[in-house]
């Protein structure tokens, strides 16, 4: 859940520090399940809600039991997800 607001200006980690309270040794996990998601639901053309589900499922044919539930913190912040793909985006981070 998102606590503060961003500014257009910080990079994608401290908003995920300052704003999404997201601890700095977790930003770089989250960062890479949440580009995983972007590259799962875009490759099955698939809307965000649709994809959640079935992405948690083939994460959990590849990953540990942990590494799963860290994706579906990180991806079920769907705050996180459109200020990731509505602004930081443009920035060229995927």
């Amino acid at each position: 859940m998102l606590q503060k607001k961003f500014s257009r200006n910080m990079s994608f980690e401290k908003f995920l520090g300052h704003t999404a309270n997201i601890t700095s040794n977790r930003i770089p996990y989250y960062i890479g399940w949440i580009k995983h998601f972007e590259k799962y639901f875009s490759k099955h053309r698939l809307e965000e809600k649709e994809a959640f589900d079935p992405f948690l499922v083939d994460l959990q044919k590849q990953f540990e039991g942990w590494q799963v539930a860290q994706a579906k913190e990180a991806v079920n912040s769907i705050g996180t997800i459109r200020v990731f793909r509505n602004h930081f985006r443009k920035q060229k981070i995927i």
